[in-house]
């Protein structure tokens, strides 16, 4: 299988970067197409502070922040793209919401995606173990083959 459609997930964290330079240098050659995907997580709130922080607030706050993450995230895919224009592979974004893995393996194959790369945090012991690894969840369950890319 020669993949034609990559998508790169990325947390905008610079241990992606490595993850979206390797898939432009596989797409090049293969002439497939790299979608940067991003998944925006819900904020949780604490317990006991939402009588705290609604007080005074506009009714649609929640509405206004979600729109300026989605804004924020999608103006840095935008700069993120640009850097990589003169690269020879056709390049888009996207920006999901919803929970790791999940989003992820969803959006991957809703997008029909040949091949997802995703950079990890390279974490082990007990850090792994206290906070889990989204790249090993979604080799569990991604829809197609998953590469994954260690900082470096």
């Amino acid at each position: 299988m020669i993949p034609q459609h990559i998508v790169v997930a990325t947390d905008l964290d610079e241990t992606s970067m490595p993850a979206l330079r390797l898939a432009v240098d596989l797409a090049r050659p293969l002439g497939a197409r790299i979608t940067v995907l991003h998944v925006i997580e819900p904020i949780a709130m604490p317990p006991g502070l939402e009588a705290y922080a609604l007080e005074g607030m506009p009714a649609d706050w929640e509405q206004r922040v979600e729109r300026g993450r989605f804004s924020a995230v999608e103006q840095r895919l935008e700069a993120l793209l640009r850097e990589h224009q003169g690269s020879g592979v056709p390049l888009s974004a996207k920006v999901v919401a919803g929970l790791l893995p999940g989003a992820l393996t969803e959006a991957a194959e809703e997008m029909g995606a040949d091949l997802l790369v995703l950079g990890t945090h390279g974490r082990s012991g007990v850090a792994h173990f206290l906070l889990g690894s989204v790249a090993e969840k979604v080799v569990r369950t991604a829809p197609c083959p998953v590469l994954t890319v260690r900082p470096r």
